[in-house]
């Protein structure tokens, strides 16, 4: 048993503070428990700032994100991946185990999957310090580190604020 990392990189086209962030690439990465471990997952003791959600996210991490919530008695029949029943979305957020999430792009907003866990954003250079520890690691792990490297050091290279948003599926 372990946990699957989900992220996005998002970019704000429009201010240096996120206000409407723009998703470039969704990645799941190969389990590597350490390299979780470092980015904050199973509560260890992270090589980056754990910061949590962030405050407004792209489409695209909503979309990856969030649970859709349907009507009481309405779930077998409506046959949706990622989705939960209104009761069991507020007993979700009365415990805990979910939080609202807002986006940009269709001004509204959502809750997020009960299933996920240590949800955070990292900017490019704490991204550069977990691959430094990590370049060593498996193959996989590594080529993907440095895809989304390159796609992040691209948005430095035209001024624009750049993150990396993610969370764990355990």
């Amino acid at each position: 048993m372990g946990a699957d990392i989900h992220a996005v990189v998002e970019v704000d086209y429009t201010s240096d503070h996120f206000v409407a962030p723009t998703g470039l690439a969704y990645l799941e990465w190969p389990r590597n428990t350490e390299f979780f471990k470092g980015l904050g997952a199973y509560d260890s003791a992270s090589l980056v700032p754990q910061r949590g959600f962030p405050d407004r996210c792209s489409l695209m991490t909503a979309r990856h994100y969030l649970v859709t919530i349907c009507p009481d008695g309405t779930l077998s029949e409506l046959n949706l991946a990622d989705a939960i029943e209104k009761s069991e979305a507020e007993e979700c957020l009365a415990t805990g185990e979910s939080h609202t999430v807002s986006f940009v792009e269709s001004g509204t907003g959502g809750i997020s999957n009960p299933d996920f866990s240590w949800p955070n954003w990292i900017t490019f250079e704490e991204f550069e310090t977990i691959l430094d520890v990590f370049k060593s690691q498996e193959p996989d792990v590594r080529r993907q580190c440095e895809a989304v490297i390159a796609i992040m050091n691209e948005m430095r290279r035209q001024n624009l604020p750049v993150r990396l948003v993610y969370w764990f599926d355990v």
